[in-house]
């Protein structure tokens, strides 16, 4: 009750990101998004993290380190921009902050990466984090791998009692976007009690012009907010060029093209977004409830009882979670 009390007069969430940057621009574009919305909830974390397509075994060696700069390269553009910010509103993070609670995460992949003696900064800023006394819910958004939080977890179960343990973990709210490791697996194994969502597809509800099936049939087109320009990737990169990266100040600037080398060639690619998603129902509050994720807002609509197993969509990752049921 108390808790429900203190969200109702402190509505701001508590929020902490966990990104594969460097993986591909869409990482850089969700996070330029998120730092211009960051007066609208508590940011307590930025934690660059391996996953799926960033790990020490890629062939780039580029993605086979963790890319904590990026963080910084927006926080940089951010403390440029935040004079003007501050003009239309209040609550903006202070640069120094945001740059003091970037931490890096586990550099090997999945639970390979978890264990005794491999704790991170990232992992203890989760843990420290979680100990505040603060009564609000932590949440969690987890856009690559979870390797990190299962760390955070592995070492405060060695070193607190059950009760104790039990008691950081009725405080999370995690929000694990497109299963890009094993290591959800093992912590749902392990903790089953944890407020855990695993969003499969979601990462793809902006769809966008490109994302085809094995026939070249549409997937979803995705919503046409870049009109007037065509429902295309170039058609995308031309609205953003006009609302976002052309004469818009220093954060605009940075925002990337999302563009891949195909046949020796760059080719654009339709803005994905997915890892907006997450976190973005903490900025319009309105129906949305860290507590009920049933009763739908802008980061989705849930299903009231848990699922047991729901696999990740990669079948690579999808064999190896089997081991932890």
């Amino acid at each position: 009750m108390m808790a429900d009390i203190q969200r109702i007069l402190c509505p701001h969430g508590r929020l902490i990101v966990l990104a594969d940057m460097g993986n591909e621009p869409d990482e850089m574009q969700q996070m330029i998004h998120m730092i211009m919305c960051s007066n609208e909830f508590d940011v307590e974390g930025l934690i660059p993290v391996t996953g799926k397509f960033l790990r020490p075994e890629q062939k780039n060696p580029y993605r086979r380190v963790l890319h904590p700069e990026l963080f910084h390269q927006i926080i940089d553009a951010y403390a440029k921009v935040l004079p003007n910010l501050r003009i239309h509103a209040q609550g903006w993070p202070e640069p120094d902050y945001l740059r003091s609670i970037v931490k890096t995460g586990q550099t090997e992949y999945g639970m390979k990466g978890v264990g005794e003696g491999k704790s991170s900064p990232g992992s203890e800023l989760i843990i420290q984090a979680a100990m505040k006394p603060d009564p609000r819910p932590l949440w969690i958004v987890i856009n690559a791998g979870s390797n990190t939080l299962a760390q955070a977890l592995f070492d405060f179960r060695r070193t607190h009692s059950p009760a104790e343990t039990a008691a950081l973990i009725k405080k999370l709210r995690v929000f694990e976007n497109g299963a890009q490791d094993n290591a959800g697996a093992w912590i749902c194994s392990q903790f089953p009690e944890i407020h855990w969502i695993r969003s499969n597809y979601q990462t793809y509800a902006y769809g966008g012009p490109g994302a085809r099936d094995s026939q070249g049939r549409p997937i979803c087109p995705g919503p046409n907010s870049w009109l007037p320009y065509p429902a295309t990737p170039e058609g995308q990169h031309r609205w953003a060029e006009q609302h976002i990266m052309r004469d818009h100040g220093p954060l605009g600037a940075i925002f990337p093209y999302r563009s891949f080398k195909k046949h020796g060639k760059e080719h654009l690619a339709f803005i994905e977004g997915g890892g907006t998603t997450p976190w973005l129902g903490l900025v319009n509050r309105g129906l949305f409830d860290q507590d009920h994720p049933w009763w739908g807002g802008w980061s989705g609509r849930f299903t009231r009882e848990k699922v047991k197993n729901p696999w990740s969509r990669h079948r690579d990752i999808r064999e190896e979670e089997q081991q932890y049921t």
